[in-house]
């Protein structure tokens, strides 16, 4: 018995180092394009999620944003859907959702996915966003973790923020 366990480990360490060989660090798919920056002097170039993917569902929902946000984002979401934004407290169902959405009618304004990286039914977008500034400059808000259900509707969507801290303009010279 002892011997078809550690058959059965040495079986398994081996599958899981050949699936780790399909997908490489540098996958390339995904590449390492993306800027590595707090701020950035213009409008950072917008990801592109790949087609049929579940960051086509992230990148709608910053569509949405740029486009005034609001309730309007809610029928991205699925019935249950739970999210986890500035609020610090996990919100449940559209209902929830919804009242959240319509205080905030205008979100972040310039919102720039500058990067998609999609695993499945999974997601993460780092999103930039216009500075306070200057209309040029754009800052680097948040990670957001987006999971889809199998009717593309976001299941569960966790928005990771960094601190502003006013230190833009030290920054920008």
């Amino acid at each position: 018995m002892k011997v078809v366990v550690q058959a059965t480990m040495v079986a398994l360490a081996r599958l899981s180092g050949q699936i780790a060989d399909a997908h490489p660090v540098t996958d390339p798919d995904l590449g390492s394009h993306w800027p590595m920056a707090t701020l950035f002097h213009k409008r950072p170039q917008a990801a592109v999620p790949t087609q049929g993917s579940s960051c086509e569902i992230a990148s709608d929902y910053v569509d949405i944003v740029e486009s005034g946000g609001g309730v309007k984002i809610v029928p991205l979401f699925a019935a249950d859907a739970e999210f986890l934004g500035p609020e610090e407290r996990v919100l449940r169902g559209r209902g929830e959702i919804s009242a959240f959405y319509a205080k905030v009618p205008k979100l972040v304004l310039g919102a720039v996915p500058i990067s998609f990286v999609d695993r499945g039914n999974e997601c993460f977008m780092e999103l930039a966003v216009r500075s306070q500034s200057g209309p040029t400059v754009y800052r680097l808000l948040a990670i957001d973790h987006f999971t889809i259900d199998k009717d593309r509707r976001i299941s569960r969507l966790v928005i990771y923020f960094r601190p502003s801290g006013g230190k833009e303009a030290a920054q920008l010279k």
